[in-house]
């Protein structure tokens, strides 16, 4: 099956930032396993939890969020996202982005 993957970034609250993962089948059949995991290097996470597997069916979109924190010591942290199918470990997508916090609290992605 084709999958359609979306990875989108939103800050939330001071020092925070919401990485969200969604996925959706093209067509009628179901995805083989697949395996998403967010590597961080300078953050806390906050809530959600960096992996997930699973399956896509048709019709159901699967959506995978993590909110990470950056410690009040940092000014910078990391992270990698990576979907990689999981019986060959090809990879569908894979992300590093690097996000900075500004003098008021708020995490901007690094250009």
């Amino acid at each position: 099956a084709q999958v359609a993957v979306l990875l989108t970034y939103e800050a939330k609250g001071p020092r925070q930032v919401e990485l969200t993962l969604k996925l959706r089948v093209i067509g009628i059949a179901e995805s083989s396993k697949l395996v998403a995991e967010t590597y961080i290097r300078g953050f806390n996470v906050e809530e959600g939890s960096t992996r997930w597997d699973g399956f896509v069916p048709p019709r159901t979109p699967q959506t995978i969020r993590v909110l990470l924190s950056i410690p009040e010591e940092k000014q910078e942290a990391m992270a990698t996202v990576n979907l990689s199918r999981s019986h060959d470990s090809f990879s569908l997508l894979k992300e590093e982005l690097t996000f900075v916090v500004d003098a008021a609290g708020v995490v901007t992605l690094q250009k």
